[in-house]
């Protein structure tokens, strides 16, 4: 048995080399996402040729050792102004399985090769926006909720900000992966914008890139309870509201 942190510092320490190591073995995607599922118990399985032949399709269901659920991953990578905040904001949920700040849909290179931003050059408008990957159990907690919590935490009509963070980093943004979610994500952004009566500023795109964090940006607020945050704090205890108060929010 391995221990849970020796194999999340691996996938960090090689974080902006993933991209290419995905192409080359892609099982590691869900074997990193199958350590998160089952960190609560702190080990995991060395036994990667079976857990790779399990997970050998994109977004087949992953059996987790010692779980008798059958999890169907999808991901989705969202844009909500500080990125702080929004993944201490997602990671509350039943059925988030892995959360990780990044920064997405920059502009690409000349040459096409890979060079990921720094948090100093995404300051200095890279063009990239802070953004969260979502890796959900679509079994527990559907798209569409998780938008619906998207929407609830962001103003949908601010061009390049949100709370008190300005920037173009700062934009919002829905870009997803798989062209299968498009209907279900236009359902709840239509009706965002119908219920507003103005056209929204957020984005809704697919996927151009996306590169991971700096270490310190990672589960910040956890790090640092006391830190800045744009959205409110009852908002982080959403899964222990009554059905009455989610619906009042526009939850259900």
């Amino acid at each position: 048995m391995l221990n849970f942190q020796c194999v999340q510092r691996f996938f960090r320490a090689f974080r902006h080399f993933l991209p290419q190591m995905l192409q080359t073995f892609p099982f590691l995607h869900h074997l990193e996402y199958a350590i998160y599922a089952n960190r609560k118990s702190g080990i995991i399985t060395t036994d990667y040729t079976r857990l790779a032949a399990r997970t050998a399709v994109s977004n087949e269901s992953v059996p987790i050792e010692g779980d008798k659920t059958v999890m169907k991953e999808k991901t989705i990578f969202l844009a909500g102004g500080c990125f702080w905040g929004l993944q201490k904001f997602f990671d509350q949920f039943d059925g988030v399985l892995f959360t990780e700040a990044g920064y997405a849909n920059g502009p690409e290179q000349a040459d096409g090769s890979v060079q990921p931003p720094s948090y100093e050059d995404v300051c200095e408008n890279s063009g990239h926006a802070e953004t969260v990957k979502v890796v959900y159990d679509e079994e527990k907690i559907s798209l569409r909720q998780l938008l619906k919590y998207y929407f609830l935490v962001i103003d949908p009509l601010s061009v390049n900000r949100q709370g008190a963070d300005c920037g173009i980093q700062y934009r919002t943004g829905i870009y997803y992966t798989d062209e299968d979610q498009l209907p279900e994500i236009r359902e709840v952004y239509d009706q965002k914008e119908k219920n507003v009566g103005e056209k929204l500023a957020v984005e809704l795109e697919p996927l151009r890139n996306f590169y991971s964090a700096e270490e310190y940006h990672q589960k910040y607020l956890e790090k640092h309870p006391g830190g800045y945050c744009h959205i409110r704090g009852s908002y982080f205890t959403i899964e222990k509201w009554t059905d009455e108060e989610k619906e009042a929010a526009g939850l259900k």
